[in-house]
């Protein structure tokens, strides 16, 4: 695989860039005779016709990139973090990994772990001038995140403020403005990132915690580590005309929604947006589940309210307070 740099307003001709201010990206190029570069275009996401880029977090995380930084994105969940970061592959012709950081990651799942040597079988090394060896087989189980950071594409740290103190004490050198990788701690190895390996987070905070104790998992996370991230970007909920034309664009089973639902579910989730503000709601309704109930309700109608949406709800009284605004808008019909 090789990495082409080349310039973004040539790589996405609609993004607007001050005059002047143009500079590279990294591009994926593939050699359709090598397996391995075959198995690396694999791992290319397939571009979504209906997505579209948020321009301000694209051309601020590309700039990042440009300098081979990382970055965090959060927000809320549903607001399509994860997504960006998959399309932003797709954009750049680059493989992707994703790593999820919840639940109880220690140094095996992290970094691996020593197992059994098999004799007579050989693994590659790459040392720290980029050279490759191989060596004999020491049972060394490298998981897959090792195995993502030792070639081009994009690496996402997925649900990063959920990690705990023993794995985010091993991320924390992956991010390293100075020779970023992984330490196997078994065999006292040194796993060095590919220049060409960009590493990206998602999350629900800013690794503060969650005082508002909406998401379980979520852990105060060390400053340190949060500083190693070149860029912290919000990603926050949808304006209500961006809702509109991501519903627009939508097609369940080959068509359109029609013109009054996407009104009423556009209005919706306004509506709770603002009881949200206002705390008379705990949660705001994300794209995520708008889209679901679009699909669902095309098949049971206003039955889908409830399990798609009310149901998700963590308190009684937001789900009292959906229902009334959903008979608002013609979406139920009052019991």
């Amino acid at each position: 695989m090789k990495t082409t740099w080349i310039p973004i307003t040539k790589l996405l001709p609609t993004l607007k860039v001050d005059k002047g201010r143009d500079f590279t990206v990294p591009y994926g190029e593939y050699d359709k005779n090598d397996p391995e570069d075959m198995r690396l275009l694999s791992m290319v996401p397939a571009r979504l016709k209906q997505y579209r880029y948020p321009p301000a977090l694209l051309l601020k995380v590309l700039a990042g990139i440009h300098f081979r930084g990382s970055a965090l994105i959060y927000g809320p969940t549903g607001t399509g973090k994860s997504l960006f970061w998959m399309m932003l592959a797709s954009l750049l012709n680059m493989p992707f990994t994703r790593f999820q950081c919840d639940g109880d990651l220690g140094h095996p799942e992290m970094v691996g772990y020593l197992g059994v040597p098999i004799k007579g079988l050989m693994r590659k090394v790459k040392k720290s001038d980029g050279t490759v060896e191989e060596i004999p087989d020491d049972g060394y189980k490298f998981p897959l995140l090792v195995r993502a950071i030792q070639h081009p594409g994009i690496v996402i740290l997925d649900e990063w403020d959920s990690c705990q103190a023993e794995g985010a004490a091993c991320l924390q050198t992956l991010c390293e403005n100075v020779r970023p990788g992984l330490q196997l701690i078994e065999i006292a190895e040194f796993i060095n990132k590919d220049e060409n390996c960009f590493i990206g987070a998602t999350a629900n905070s800013r690794g503060m915690g969650d005082p508002e104790g909406l998401y379980a998992s979520v852990q105060m996370q060390n400053y340190a580590q949060l500083c190693r991230f070149t860029q912290l970007l919000e990603l926050p909920a949808l304006e209500q005309k961006s809702v509109i034309k991501v519903l627009q664009s939508m097609r369940v089973d080959g068509k359109k929604l029609e013109s009054d639902r996407i009104k009423a579910f556009a209005d919706l989730y306004e509506m709770a947006r603002a009881a949200n503000l206002t705390t008379d709601l705990s949660v705001p309704l994300n794209l995520r589940m708008l889209q679901q109930l679009a699909e669902i309700s095309a098949l049971l109608g206003a039955d889908a309210l409830e399990s798609v949406i009310l149901n998700k709800m963590p308190m009684e009284k937001d789900m009292a307070a959906l229902h009334g605004m959903a008979v608002q808008l013609d979406l139920v019909k009052d019991n």
